[in-house]
């Protein structure tokens, strides 16, 4: 995928409730949701674009499907140069899921999720320790 830059964002925290299922970064419309906030900005040849890059880009080898729901609660927002949306990744740390704001289920392998959770929290996001392969083992 081509970008000039992404931006990252939480979203579905609520402290007093619960994350709600089927929430997305965006609506259909293309309006941010609600409870959604920017994290970081990072610009394409940003150091930390690169580890990303390199993170997503990991051979598929293993790539476990757990049978839940996803939880969405961080996500990637794509641009380019024009600073129009490319694309979004709605990320679910939890069953370890990625889908695109197009409905495409992404593959990514199994051991790259770890390092995409580290990843984030190194931005800042406040990301769960909740996982359903480690914590279920």
């Amino acid at each position: 995928m081509n970008f000039a830059r992404l931006s990252t964002y939480s979203f579905n925290r609520y402290p007093d409730q619960a994350s709600q299922l089927g929430v997305f970064l965006t609506d259909r419309k293309g309006d941010l949701d609600p409870s959604s906030v920017i994290i970081k900005r990072l610009s394409e040849d940003d150091l930390l674009t690169r580890e990303l890059v390199a993170i997503l880009e990991s051979p598929l080898i293993d790539d476990d499907r757990w049978m839940c729901s996803p939880v969405y609660r961080d996500a990637l927002m794509f641009f380019d140069r024009d600073n129009r949306v490319v694309s979004i990744l709605n990320i679910c740390l939890e069953c370890d899921n990625l889908m695109t704001d197009r409905g495409l289920d992404i593959s990514l392998d199994n051991n790259a999720y770890p390092k995409l959770k580290a990843w984030l929290k190194k931005l800042g996001h406040p990301v769960e320790e909740l996982n359903m392969r480690t914590d279920n083992n």
